[in-house]
C-alpha cells in the first residue's frame, strides 16, 4: 500500500489492533470479536445537518452584523470587516470545537450531541459577553422552511439590537 494511501485512525485504534495482530494465531479470533463488541461507531452528521449548520453560521453572521460586531484585522486595527458564513465556521466555532472535543473539521462532529453543545456554547458566550440574541439550530434547511429573521425596528426603519 502506498504510504500517501494510508487511513488514518485514531492511535487507540492502531494500538489495539496491532496487539492483537501480535497474537497467537488461536487468540487473534477471540481478540478482535472482543474488541469489535466494545466499539460503538460515531454517527457523523447528515447532509441536513451539514446543511443546518452552515445556515446557522449565515444566521450568526448576520446577527454579529446587525449587531455591529465587525471583525477587526489584527495589522489594521481600524479596518472593518463583516461577518460572513465562513469567519463564522473559522474564528467562532472551530475553535470551540477542537477546545470542545479535539476535532479539526467539522465532519468529524458526532451527528448531534457535538453539534449541540458546541451550538449552545457558542451562542451563550455571545449572548453574554456581547448581548447577541439566542439564535436557535436550525432544523430544517429546504428552502421553503426556512423564515428569515425578522428584527424588530425603530422608527427610522433601523434594527433594534
Amino acid at each position: 500500500m502506498n504510504p500517501q494511501s494510508k487511513i488514518k485512525v485514531d492511535k487507540f485504534f492502531y494500538d489495539e489492533l496491532k496487539r492483537i495482530i501480535e497474537l497467537k494465531p488461536w487468540h487473534r479470533e477471540a481478540e478482535l470479536v472482543k474488541f469489535f463488541s466494545e466499539l460503538d461507531p460515531i454517527q457523523q452528521r447528515t447532509g441536513q445537518q451539514n446543511k443546518a449548520l452552515h445556515k446557522f453560521f449565515s444566521m450568526l453572521s448576520e446577527s454579529l452584523n446587525l449587531a455591529g460586531l465587525e471583525m477587526k484585522v489584527v495589522l489594521k486595527a481600524n479596518t472593518e470587516i463583516w461577518w460572513t458564513m465562513e469567519c463564522v465556521k473559522e474564528y467562532l466555532w472551530r475553535p470551540l470545537q477542537k477546545v470542545m472535543f479535539g476535532k479539526e473539521s467539522t465532519t468529524e462532529l458526532e451527528k448531534q450531541v457535538e453539534i449541540d453543545k458546541i451550538h449552545e456554547q457558542l451562542v451563550h458566550i455571545l449572548g453574554e459577553k456581547h448581548g447577541v440574541k439566542y439564535i436557535p439550530f436550525p432544523v430544517e434547511t429546504k428552502k421553503e422552511e426556512i423564515k428569515e429573521i425578522d428584527y424588530p425596528e425603530n422608527d427610522l426603519g433601523e434594527p433594534l439590537l
